[in-house]
């Protein structure tokens, strides 16, 4: 996948117009047509960033469909794992601690039903 097809996909997954967009980044609308033809062109690094800002993502995905910052190099992935963390973000301290609270008893729950079920295996 290219550039302007991840930016594409990222604008349309973000439920903006074309022109919303460019305003919600600070570029000009000439310029985001550009970058979404299909001659590939590439923003210089500046408006790189706040296109990247503006989608909530990184220069690197839209650059090359990785994200290295999450240490993810499935897109689809990352944008689940993305979104997730935005939503965590909104949360206040205490509702965050609950959260990471649920998940730890989630996973020992998951750990100790798959520890009985070897244990039953060998017995």
């Amino acid at each position: 996948m290219t550039f302007n097809q991840r930016l594409k996909d990222l604008i349309k997954e973000k439920n903006l117009l074309q022109k919303e967009f460019a305003v919600k980044a600070g570029i000009k609308k000439r310029a985001l047509d550009m970058y979404l033809g299909s001659r590939n062109s590439l923003p210089n690094v500046d408006l790189g960033v706040k296109i990247a800002k503006a989608l909530d993502t990184t220069v690197e995905y839209l650059v090359t469909g990785e994200d290295s910052s999450l240490g993810l190099e499935n897109p689809k992935l990352n944008k689940k794992y993305t979104r997730f963390i935005n939503k965590l973000e909104i949360l206040d301290d205490v509702d965050q601690a609950i959260v990471e609270n649920l998940i730890d008893s989630l996973i020992d729950k998951k750990q100790s039903g798959a520890s009985e079920m070897e244990s039953s295996q060998i017995g």
